[in-house]
């Protein structure tokens, strides 16, 4: 059995974002993630990983990763020693397997993490064979490295929603739901790549204007907007996602008013025209992509929250039902 450790690099001075800060004596503390036996996020000391490089097979990994290491303050630590006593058939899989197996717990988690707003932080790597913590205990040349080149950005950018510490309610939430998007994500009822694994790494993308396309890009794919007679794309989209997340005809006509300016935003970008890219464009556009961005997190919240993804018949009946209760004046 080996343990698998995931380095949640912080984007921000404000340290460590990625770590729950002991209320008290307001230390970093260990906390556990009881989905199943042998998972933790750990605080981690960079100076512990200093001079490091022997304990990797190939040393141009620890090269590589070690230009994140100073940042990193937080670790999600899983050891599956465990694991064949509490997920069937998990004996009899290969290493292959066994390490597919335990980064999908790992990615399941950290996608729940930003879906609380714990955006702040990267993941380039996974290494097999130890923590961070543990890592100069570690034999020489034992340590494999699996790189993530979508999140292996040295100058990644801020995600545009507001940076804040994490807490206990929202563990709690993850532990939740990780179950929940584990079974979403084996029904294959829904492609996470495009709807909640690109555009969540998509946020750390150094062009702002990728950042919108890809949250957009997300949105249509959950909510499949239609043409129609006598309706556009525009529309469907707009009356899907307010019923998606609203049920009272106040509250999704308040929703349908305002994703107007948010896809005014996203249709220029897609055609061409710059909005964000230098300071003064950020100052004065930049608040529709957090508003974007915010909007795909509650859409995909509330798919892991109802336990499903809405088909092609039900995101039709959606919109009806949306104009039914909405009526154009």
């Amino acid at each position: 059995m080996t343990v698998h450790a995931y380095p949640l690099v912080s984007l921000t001075l404000e340290a460590p974002l990625s770590t729950i800060i002991d209320g008290y004596d307001r230390r970093p503390v260990v906390v556990e993630i009881p989905v199943a036996p042998g998972i933790q996020l750990r605080p981690l000391n960079p100076f512990q990983v200093k001079g490091v490089y022997d304990k990797f097979k190939r040393h141009e990994d620890f090269g590589v990763l070690g230009t994140f290491l100073e940042r990193t303050l937080c670790e999600l630590v899983i050891d599956d020693s465990e694991w064949g006593e509490y997920f069937d058939n998990y004996q009899s899989k290969d290493l292959r397997e066994k390490k597919k197996s335990v980064e999908e717990v790992a990615m399941v988690i950290l996608i729940l993490l930003r879906l609380r707003g714990l955006c702040h932080f990267i993941t380039p790597a996974g290494i097999h064979g130890s923590s961070f913590n543990k890592l100069r205990k570690a034999k020489n040349n034992s340590i494999d490295v699996t790189f993530y080149p979508s999140q292996a950005i040295p100058f990644a950018s801020i995600p545009p929603i507001e940076p804040r510490l994490m807490s206990m309610d929202d563990i709690e939430w993850v532990c939740m739901h990780v179950q929940d998007l584990m079974d979403i994500m084996y029904s294959k009822k829904i492609d996470l790549t495009p709807t909640f694994i690109d555009p969540l790494n998509a946020i750390y993308a150094p062009n702002p204007n990728v950042q919108l396309v890809m949250t957009w890009t997300a949105i249509e794919a959950i909510t499949k907007p239609k043409e129609g007679k006598g309706f556009g794309k525009r529309h469907s989209i707009k009356s899907r996602v307010s019923k998606m997340l609203f049920d009272t005809p106040k509250d999704m006509k308040k929703q349908y008013d305002k994703i107007s300016k948010l896809y005014d935003i996203r249709s220029e970008v897609v055609h061409g025209k710059d909005r964000l890219s230098t300071l003064e464009l950020q100052q004065q556009n930049y608040h529709l992509l957090m508003e974007s961005f915010d909007l795909l997190r509650r859409l995909q919240t509330s798919i892991v929250e109802n336990k499903h993804v809405p088909n092609d018949d039900e995101l039709h009946e959606m919109q009806q039902n949306y104009e039914r209760l909405c009526p154009k004046k």
